[in-house]
């Protein structure tokens, strides 16, 4: 089971640095630097020992991306309209507690949350996954895809139910 957590209204747009990486068909993709970019594709499977780096990395990692928030749509059979939502991503687990913090989160940080406020991801890369990041957009496709976003515990188990299960056929 993963960290997770689902900010409410109450959080403020606390907006990292970092510049834009990647635009895709849903997401913007921030990185502090190349390195985590590359790194970030390796974990989600968009850059592999068959289709290494060759400056293509942005386009992999954007198809990818596109393919995940698909498989994710798919499982949970939800298509709202306007999906639209941010990726940061955070090179240590610290950076990632001290983004958490800033919306004034008050529980253990998570690895990765979605705040639906400033429809952004946030993720650390250490703990990445695709499953992880799956998870993540998995908040930002229910919380698009209803008028009043369904309760963070229901979410959890929507989300939990399309990481276990998002590479089934």
């Amino acid at each position: 089971m993963f960290a997770c957590a689902v900010l409410s209204a109450r959080c403020y747009g606390a907006e990292p640095g970092g510049d834009k990486a990647v635009e895709t068909r849903y997401a913007t993709v921030y990185a502090p630097d190349r390195g985590a970019l590359i790194s970030f594709g390796r974990k989600i499977g968009a850059i592999t020992f068959f289709n290494r780096e060759d400056g293509k990395s942005e386009e992999l990692i954007g198809e990818r991306i596109d393919e995940i928030v698909g498989r994710v749509r798919t499982r949970l059979d939800m298509y709202p309209g306007g999906l639209s939502f941010s990726i940061r991503i955070f090179p240590t687990y610290v950076e990632i507690q001290a983004a958490y913090a800033a919306f004034g989160g008050v529980q253990k940080p998570p690895i990765a949350f979605y705040s639906h406020k400033v429809k952004g991801i946030y993720v650390s890369l250490p703990d990445l996954t695709d499953g992880v990041l799956a998870h993540e957009i998995a908040h930002a496709v229910i919380c698009f895809y209803f008028v009043t976003p369904p309760p963070g515990k229901m979410q959890e188990i929507l989300a939990q139910y399309v990481d276990r299960h998002l590479w089934d056929n």
